[in-house]
């Protein structure tokens, strides 16, 4: 089971960013000019903590009254187990 807090501090901003790139461009091939999209300041971030470690995040983005979930990784060995549900 994991557990799943907000991200408060830049240290955990860090960790999101480790953990999407792992994902999203080198996992994925997902080019860094479209991962890296400058819309990171605007939206608040999850991290899902498992075992001291992290292995999911998410970021909601909310423009006028529409929010959108974006940006949902989870590590490759925690995949299938509940992670991205606990995301969301």
């Amino acid at each position: 089971m994991c557990r799943v807090a907000e991200v408060t501090e830049p240290a955990e901003l860090s960790v999101v960013h480790e953990l999407r790139r792992a994902v999203f461009v080198l996992e994925q091939g997902v080019s860094e000019a479209e991962e890296w999209d400058g819309l990171d300041g605007e939206c608040r971030h999850w991290l899902a903590w498992a075992e001291d470690r992290a292995v999911g995040t998410a970021r909601l983005r909310v423009t006028g009254d529409v929010a959108c979930v974006q940006r949902v990784a989870v590590a490759a060995d925690w995949r299938r187990r509940g992670v991205g549900r606990a995301l969301m």
